[in-house]
């Protein structure tokens, strides 16, 4: 049998904060005016993915997030008067936002964010303002709906690995800047998918694998991300919702390492199974999935799964419990237990492990000897 061993990690958000002096040097900030900026820093690392590791080194890069998408609103007590409306759109037409370009630099390194086109330049008003962000600002994998300080995003997650997209999340609640604070909103981005992958062991030093793919079927592929206000709390909650009646079910291909093989060395420490941009970006489910995995295995010469001509496909169903910004890594233990399961669900017989035991031994027999005198 595959034991499927499931660990979640928590993944840090992506960090937008203020850096005047920055923003200055490319003409973001006029310290004479009062423009809206963002603008982003290095002194927190994005843990962002888009289904690769962002490190420090590489977040701010433009091919990797090109831009974000923002809104803004006048909070709900604020004044109304001069064309002020509590509650009402300040930035961003409806649904669609403006967008803000990511210019930054990586050699040397520079957070720089721009308005991509400068005619929406905005400016601060007399009253509060709730900011709302996404990344990325526009993609087919997303439909936005933005109004009333809440915004709905609608994500499906493709099929094909390299179109996958990890959907971020901001706010910053009841801005407001004055002409001795200029500094850019400050966003702190939260992830709204799950991140799946795989490593891989075995339980036997006699076991041999090679592993030509790893599948997650029965897979929810789209659902609905809520952030709005919170009237008890009076505060922004982030939330995700599927539509099981009008959802369609897909299956999800890894991105499997060069060498997906496993042998007596592995039996410890698994091995990583997932290649850098392999991972999926799935969205949030509770729900009953099953993993197939097409490989070979052995026993010393002998084939337990397939054979030297071809691959064949084991299956484990598995129900999971995915929660937004939670990264999920499936332990694969080849040889332990009762060898998973066929297409059908039903048991099978490969590698099921050599067992033993012993009887209670039979008892001794009494010869009787004739007598021997001296």
């Amino acid at each position: 049998m595959i034991l499927f061993a499931a660990m979640t990690a928590m993944l840090a958000g992506f960090t937008a904060c203020s850096n005047d002096e920055e923003a200055a040097e490319v003409g973001i900030i006029s310290q004479k005016s009062n423009a809206i900026s963002f603008t982003t820093s290095t002194n927190n690392p994005s843990q962002m993915h888009r289904t690769a590791p962002i490190t420090s080194s590489n977040y701010l890069d433009p091919a990797v997030v090109p831009n974000m998408g923002v809104w803004a609103y006048f909070t709900d007590d604020a004044k109304e008067g001069d064309g002020i409306v509590p509650g009402g759109q300040y930035i961003g037409n409806g649904s669609d936002p403006i967008i803000i370009a990511n210019n930054s630099t990586m050699n040397p390194l520079k957070s720089i964010w721009n308005y991509a086109n400068p005619a929406e330049q905005n400016y601060w008003p007399k009253q509060p303002l709730n900011f709302i962000a996404v990344i990325p600002a526009s993609d087919r994998q997303i439909q936005l709906a933005a109004n009333d300080n809440s915004l709905t995003a609608t994500v499906t997650c493709p099929t094909d690995l390299s179109l996958q997209k990890d959907v971020m999340v901001a706010w910053a609640e009841n801005q407001s800047r004055t002409a001795a604070d200029k500094s850019p909103v400050n966003f702190n981005f939260k992830h709204v998918l799950s991140q799946i992958s795989f490593t891989g062991r075995v339980a036997s030093e006699k076991l041999s694998v090679e592993i030509k793919g790893i599948d997650f079927n029965n897979v929810y592929n789209r659902g609905e991300i809520f952030l709005a206000k919170n009237a008890a709390t009076n505060s922004f909650e982030l939330s995700a919702s599927i539509n099981e009646q009008d959802t369609e079910r897909e299956g999800y291909s890894i991105g499997l390492v060069q060498d997906a093989s496993l042998d007596g060395n592995y039996m410890q420490n698994g091995k990583n199974l997932t290649a850098d941009d392999g991972v999926l970006m799935l969205f949030p489910q509770k729900n009953t999935c099953k993993i197939a995995i097409t490989c070979k295995v052995k026993s010393g010469n002998v084939y337990l799964v397939g054979n030297a001509d071809k691959f064949e496909t084991i299956y484990m169903t598995v129900n999971v419990n995915w929660e937004m910004g939670k990264h999920y890594i499936y332990n694969l233990v080849f040889g332990k237990g009762s060898g998973g399961e066929d297409s059908d669900g039903k048991p099978t017989d490969k590698m099921i492990p050599i067992t033993y035991t012993v009887s209670e031994p039979m008892p001794w027999q009494n010869v009787l000897n004739n007598s021997v005198g001296f």
